[in-house]
């Protein structure tokens, strides 16, 4: 099995256990925030909710990274991570918005909270579920290099933030005026608001230009200026098409002394080289000018 098929196993496997747990954790918390009307905690379980949508969403990006390379998709469906993770990144900042305008509708009209012990506990849970989801995204990630397990592991990290206010709006509740619950909801939205406008632009600029193709184009042009039988570079492009999965075109001058044959294995040994980097590169001779 080689590298990206792997990878995209691996990933797979972690997200889909993850979109099991965000569902379970979605249950959980509708049940405490309908039975003690917290409107942070329903707002929260709403999230695990879409959570799962945007897990299954990555999930079938993943999956298509399995299926070979066709005249359809000649280049195959690597950039499908770009496009999961700006919907990981827009379901955030819609969420924020929802949180906003029902964090104001219980501000203008507040209602009171009922604390129960065995719902404290559930959300507590919760909150270690959470985090052992936000440690394994990192944990894969660190090994896989995934934008959209990127995404997934920025809005987990935001969701414990999210749980953690959950549970600290449902234990001072009590002690405090039920208009907390409010204004904490509205605290909340702001910072996914924020967080998920930057997830989104980030998400856009890879999908409108891929990733970093600068620093690979660099790469390309300078492993091309060592190689021997090369006298000058003339021009190099390079477009991204997912993880490793890179197409470039360069020009260069070669020695005119070369054969034929030398030429083409010069081009040979370039073609190898960044082949096994992750760039597909097309290399075209341009014509030798008269000396």
């Amino acid at each position: 099995m080689d590298e990206n098929k792997n990878r995209s196993i691996r990933a797979t496997i972690v997200v889909a256990a993850c979109v099991l747990a965000s569902l379970g954790l979605a249950i959980a918390k509708m049940y405490v925030g309908l039975s003690s009307n917290s409107l942070v905690i329903m707002l929260d379980s709403m999230n695990s909710f879409f959570d799962v949508a945007t897990g299954i969403v990555t999930v079938v990006a993943f999956c298509l990274l399995l299926c070979p390379r066709s005249a359809a998709h000649p280049f195959g469906f690597g950039r499908g991570e770009y496009l999961s993770g700006f919907v990981v990144a827009a379901v955030a900042v819609v969420m924020g918005v929802v949180f906003l305008f029902r964090s104001l509708n219980r501000l203008a009209m507040p209602e009171p909270v009922y604390y129960r012990t065995s719902g404290m506990v559930i959300i507590a849970v919760a909150l270690a579920v959470k985090m052992a989801m936000t440690a394994a995204y990192f944990a894969v990630n660190r090994r896989v290099r995934s934008y959209a397990l990127r995404a997934l592991l920025l809005d987990s990290a935001l969701d414990v933030g999210v749980t953690t206010v959950s549970l600290l709006s449902y234990t001072i509740s009590q002690s405090v005026s039920y208009a907390v619950d409010a204004w904490l909801g509205i605290a909340v939205s702001v910072v996914v608001m924020a967080v998920g406008c930057k997830m989104v632009i980030d998400n856009v600029k890879l999908l409108l230009g891929g990733g970093n193709v600068e620093a690979d184009r660099q790469r390309v042009e300078a492993l091309l200026a060592a190689e021997p039988g090369i006298r000058r570079v003339e021009s190099v492009t390079v477009a991204d098409y997912g993880y490793r999965n890179k197409v470039g075109h360069a020009v260069v001058l070669f020695d005119p002394s070369l054969s034929a044959s030398e030429v083409a294995a010069c081009a040979d040994t370039v073609r190898q080289t960044l082949l096994a980097e992750g760039i597909e590169m097309h290399v075209s001779p341009t014509a030798c000018p008269k000396e």
